[in-house]
């Protein structure tokens, strides 16, 4: 019988020691899931610029029933107080003498300031007031059948939107009308407008959609609507702009399917972002 090589000896020697060391890895678990990408901070939220109290504000607060004809009126005069005031040109018995006349104390007058904040938006000319064409300033239309800026109803001031589609057919119809607007990642948002819905016919589809340009982020399209023939105040909270986000891109979207006899009309103002 031949002698065994050293080396062939060795080797032997060398697969038992790792094997005795050895021990199988457990199973993976269902709870083993890789740690989910954590998301870049978010900018620091922007500071609060001061509020402009202005005609077309005070409007804005009292179309969406935020306070009444006489609280803007009072909200207006306060705030001329408070400006004066706080340039010192006012002295104390000055101060209480147009408070007097105003009809409010200080602290009625700084709650309703308060109150008037959330009549602001960042978005330009959510009423549709001025321009000299169509669409209205700040905004764009599109798609087969565009929606246009018209006289025939509102909900406040003079103007608002209007979308009528019918089918040629079954060929469908769709108008489309957009605006962007600068935000902040990080904040949270919240959306309001007015609809008034004239017809809802076969496959009629009214739908919101926000994308959040610089996050590759969007709400996807949301239908909304209410009962023909009033005015509805719709209402979207707790819109949180994601990281990276830059700019809100907002577009409603008036459309039929493709079936015959398809249909719908709808109003559209006081749009607000804030």
């Amino acid at each position: 019988m031949p002698a065994k090589s050293p080396l062939l000896t060795s080797a032997v020697l060398l697969t038992w020691t790792v094997l005795a060391c050895w021990h199988p890895l457990p199973a993976a678990s269902p709870e083993d899931k890789p740690a989910p990408e954590v998301p870049p901070e978010a900018p620091a939220a922007k500071q609060k610029q001061e509020l402009v109290v202005d005609l077309a504000l005070i409007r804005r607060a009292v179309v969406n029933g935020i306070l009444n004809a006489r609280e803007g009126k009072q909200a207006l005069e306060f705030d001329r107080l408070r400006r004066d005031k706080k340039a010192n040109a006012l002295s104390t018995e000055e101060v209480d003498a147009r408070l007097q006349k105003i009809g409010l104390r200080w602290e009625a007058g700084v709650a309703l300031l308060e109150k008037l904040a959330d009549a602001t938006s960042i978005l330009k000319n959510g009423g549709f007031e001025t321009g000299e064409s169509d669409p209205a300033d700040g905004w764009s239309v599109a798609a087969s059948h565009p929606p246009t800026r018209t006289k025939a109803t509102s909900h406040g001031g003079t103007y608002s939107v209007h979308s009528k589609l019918t089918n040629d057919g079954a060929t469908p119809c769709e108008g489309l009308l957009r605006c962007q607007t600068p935000i902040v990642a990080g904040e949270t948002y919240r959306l309001e407008f007015w609809i008034k819905p004239v017809a809802i016919g076969p496959s009629y589809v009214s739908q919101y959609h926000l994308q959040w340009v610089g996050s590759g982020r969007s709400t996807g399209f949301v239908a909304f609507t209410a009962k023909p023939g009033k005015w509805t105040k719709i209402t979207v909270p707790k819109l949180v702009a994601p990281p990276r986000a830059k700019q809100a891109f907002l577009t409603f979207r008036f459309v039929t399917g493709a079936v015959e006899g398809g249909h719908g009309e709808m109003y559209i103002d006081d749009i607000v972002l804030r």
